[in-house]
């Protein structure tokens, strides 16, 4: 018992040398053997094809480490075949077969009765060498459910006919007239009768527990042999995943400042999959060296175990990347607007140095402003340089707002220079002369207005548009002031 179950150990880790799952690509024949030429393999589809029934064809070379009939059942669950459907596995190099078959299929083949022993024997002994020019008549005559059967009244006739040409053969009404002639009358015979029924009965209680006890660890090593297998595939399945999450770790690892801050929660869950994987691994490599086959129970909870943590990697993995295509399309969207926050700024510079001639201002805030964009775009190479999407699309958002604050005030600054140069001195003068009060209180005034007006005029000058309102809202107050005082006059 333990050589048969060390073979199918090693079956089962040694189907990892070829492709477990190779991808079904739509074909109905696959040669992955790479034996037969372009001309057969056409030929057989077209022939596979006629069937009524879907059936494909893997040609595999399984170097004598893989058992065909668990192999082909397994790849034909993966590939989801229908219950109507059939898939036959060989390896042309053995002649060994396997065969996936749906359940329909299984349900007419169970109608099939052979008609003589020698037949079963002859299809046994020729299903184990392949034909393979009258391979998909082989297919069909295989998995046909239209076979001859034998009638009941046949049977009988055959067996009558053998057991008359045997002396030593007694029929049941034989036997019964025999019994009946030799029972014996007392009770000490019948004690012996019961006795040896009594015999036999344990016997056979004996056998069928025997029996019941070698089927029972049939299931066990079938069972033990579906679970290795799905506990190597688990172990290919996570390896697979947890190097996505290394290479996401390491992705993420690159990026600086502003953008780091955002990312270290998600870092973090990373890395605590990551403990979380190698110790899972280790459990259950521990476990498949223990090589228990009564303890498959626990092996069924660590595999369920072993769902739930795919499930998280998986979903790690796609918030992993949906952060750097989130990353990619701030950076993309900042980055075409660089050229027209290039554009601005120059039209900036060159709106600055028209106002300057057309009015004689410095306008030195407005140039200061410009500068620090200038500083702030070239900033924002850096932060590309630095891995920093987040903090790229940060600066170029401030660019702008500086650059829309620039443009208002270049068309405020017109608006501003008429109030002072010309709308208030008049303002001025006329309320001054419509005032009742007497000349001294009209100089003062008329030098306090004024002194507003110039602080106003040196602040747009320099370009303080802010600080340049507010004054003129304040020679404004003054000049309404004045009228209210001639009005109470």
């Amino acid at each position: 018992m333990s050589t048969f179950f060390l073979i199918i150990f090693s079956i089962t880790f040694e189907v990892k040398s070829i492709d477990l799952y190779p991808t079904y690509d739509g074909e109905n024949v696959i040669d992955m053997s790479q034996k037969f030429d372009s001309n057969y393999i056409s030929r057989l589809k077209s022939d596979l094809n006629q069937s009524d029934k879907e059936i494909r064809v893997v040609f595999l070379d399984a170097k004598n480490k893989v058992n065909l009939s668990f192999y082909a059942p397994k790849l034909f669950e993966a590939w989801k075949m229908s219950a109507d459907s059939i898939l036959v596995v060989i390896d042309p190099f053995t002649n060994k077969t396997g065969y996936g078959i749906g359940k329909n299929v299984k349900e007419e083949m169970k109608k099939r009765q052979i008609v003589n022993k020698d037949e079963k024997s002859k299809k046994i002994t020729n299903s184990q060498k392949v034909d393979y020019d009258n391979l998909v008549s082989a297919i069909m005559d295989k998995f046909s459910p239209e076979q001859v059967k034998v009638k009941s009244k046949d049977k009988d006739n055959k067996k009558n006919s053998s057991n008359q040409s045997d002396p030593s053969y007694k029929t049941d009404s034989d036997t019964s007239k025999e019994k009946v002639a030799n029972l014996p009358s007392d009770n000490k015979n019948m004690i012996i009768i019961l006795l040896i029924l009594v015999i036999l009965i344990i016997f056979a209680s004996i056998g069928f527990y025997i029996y019941n006890k070698k089927m029972i660890a049939k299931r066990q090593e079938e069972l033990k042999t579906t679970y290795y297998f799905d506990a190597d595939t688990m172990q290919q399945d996570i390896n697979l995943l947890s190097e996505k999450i290394n290479s996401d770790i390491d992705k993420m690892s690159k990026y600086q400042s502003i953008t780091v801050k955002k990312i270290i929660p998600h870092t973090e869950k990373l890395e605590h999959s990551t403990d979380k994987t190698i110790v899972y691994l280790d459990k259950l490599t521990n476990q498949l060296e223990e090589n228990d086959i009564d303890n498959l129970g626990y092996l069924r909870e660590i595999l369920d175990e072993g769902n739930v943590l795919k499930s998280e990697l998986e979903d790690l993995h796609k918030e992993s990347v949906a952060l750097r295509k989130e990353f990619k399309s701030i950076k993309e969207k900042s980055y075409m607007s660089l050229s027209d926050v290039r554009v601005n700024i120059e039209n900036c510079k060159n709106n600055v140095e028209e106002l300057k001639l057309l009015y004689g201002f410095n306008l030195e805030n407005s140039e200061m402003m410009i500068t620090e964009c200038e500083n702030l775009l070239l900033e924002s190479q850096n932060s590309i340089k630095a891995h920093d999407p987040i903090g790229f699309n940060s600066i170029v958002k401030n660019i702008q707002s500086i650059i829309k604050n620039l443009k208002r005030d270049f068309d405020i600054i017109p608006h501003l220079s008429n109030q002072l140069n010309e709308n208030i001195p008049l303002s001025i003068e006329a309320s001054l002369e419509e005032s009742l009060i007497d000349v001294a209180h009209k100089n003062k005034a008329s030098r306090e207005i004024n002194e507003l007006r110039e602080r106003a005029l040196s602040s747009l000058s320099s370009g303080d548009l802010e600080h340049s309102e507010l004054l003129i809202k304040n020679i404004f107050d003054r000049i309404n002031e004045i009228k209210k005082i001639t009005t109470k006059l």
